[in-house]
């Protein structure tokens, strides 16, 4: 994953530069306070239902270093469609390879080039209600579109550089995660909505990003783990739910920017060690001078998120941060409803790239060979985990 990591890191660098030079079944009692004015919700430590267990079979594997069709030079991001398809976005080879529910290869979208259809370095997408997929390029700034049948439709140019992944909602408008810089001369995260007909934008909400390292006449641009980010997916009723990495708070919106509610999560804050920060120098700034470190910005404390994943029953995935020497294999993950119900605590010794119709996803990665699998677990227990509602 480090090697990934460093790739799409280095992409992001590159033109983060560019610009900087260039200018249920069982009823449970809900025991929250709610608050007037924007609905706030304050959350005990306990989940309603306690710690959630997956009962999961032995999982379908996708990935051979000898069959090209299934051979991954990068493994992106996971997306299922409505027909149990899987899409597999592979960044380095600029290709979406797509398999059937049993994992039988079917088609590849994309490739390398410059013609339609056609990417420099996809690093996100995203699959519609209707099966459109909708195709980000980092290099050129561009969402490519196209049909369910994977045949190519259109392209929407952004002026924003897209930082993580995005959606599209039924109206057709994008919302992505933009960084850029404000008057302060910091770097900020903003999640915005933008309708590319009308090139119509709204900002929801903002956060610092980071701060420059001015080297003489330079303007350095840099990103580590342990800054702020911006995490979000949209519910089936059109609403949007969002966290930033920092803010024990998950905020909901409507689809058209207006706060609905906030559920506020007890949360001690932990500073970041100074081995933590040894690691970030040695493991993403092997090229930075060494007399520059000190002015790498830190936020004061680790973040408490890392991910957020919503399944089709439009319950929430939080994904606690794991600090970058921690040695435990387990992932952790706060369970909500759409509501805002803490639901459950949910531990699993694999990180989730994708949870749908009864299925977990993840990613398995040789260190040694650096050969890349996708494999897809069963829940046989999905039928009986709680919505809370």
């Amino acid at each position: 994953m480090k090697t990934l990591a460093r790739f799409l890191l280095g992409i992001f660098i590159f033109f983060s530069l560019v610009m900087a030079n260039s200018n249920e079944n069982q009823k449970a009692e809900w025991k929250g306070k709610i608050e007037k004015e924007v609905e706030t919700v304050e959350y005990s430590k306990t989940p309603l239902y306690g710690i959630l267990k997956l009962n999961l079979t032995s999982p379908l594997i996708i990935g051979s270093e000898t069959d090209a069709r299934y051979f991954f030079t990068s493994l992106r991001e996971t997306k299922v469609d409505k027909k149990g398809r899987i899409y597999v976005l592979d960044s380095k080879a600029a290709r979406i390879q797509v398999y059937d529910i049993a994992g039988k290869f079917i088609s590849t979208i994309g490739g390398k080039g410059q013609g339609p259809g056609e990417f420099f370095a996809p690093s996100s997408f995203f699959v519609n209600e209707k099966g459109n997929i909708y195709i980000y390029d980092a290099m050129t700034r561009k969402i490519t579109v196209f049909s369910e049948d994977w045949i190519y439709k259109e392209f929407i140019s952004l002026n924003e550089i897209a930082h993580g992944k995005f959606s599209v909602n039924k109206k057709g408008n994008i919302l992505f995660n933009t960084v850029a810089f404000e008057p302060d001369g910091n770097m900020y995260i903003n999640f915005i909505k933008l309708r590319p007909k009308e090139n119509i934008k709204k900002k929801y909400i903002s956060a610092l990003f980071l701060k420059p390292i001015i080297d003489g006449k330079r303007r350095l641009i840099y990103e580590h783990p342990y800054q702020q980010n911006i995490y979000f997916s949209l519910l089936g009723n059109g609403n949007i739910t969002l966290v930033k990495s920092l803010e024990p708070t998950i905020y909901y919106f409507s689809g058209e920017g207006e706060i609905l509610s906030k559920v506020l999560k007890e949360e001690k804050s932990e500073r970041i060690t100074k081995k933590e920060k040894e690691i970030v120098f040695t493991d993403f700034f092997k090229q930075m001078r060494k007399g520059l470190h000190d002015k790498v910005f830190f936020p004061e404390s680790r973040p408490i998120y890392s991910n957020l994943l919503i399944d089709d029953e439009n319950r929430i995935y939080l994904e606690r941060f794991k600090p970058i020497n921690e040695k435990s294999s387990d992932y952790f993950y706060y369970v909500f409803n759409e509501k805002g119900k803490y639901l459950y605590n949910l531990v699993l010794n694999f990180r989730i790239e994708c949870i749908k119709s009864g299925y977990v996803y993840t990613i398995k990665i040789n260190e040694e060979s650096g050969e890349i699998k996708l494999l897809r677990y069963k829940i046989k227990n999905w039928e009986l985990i709680k919505r809370g509602i």
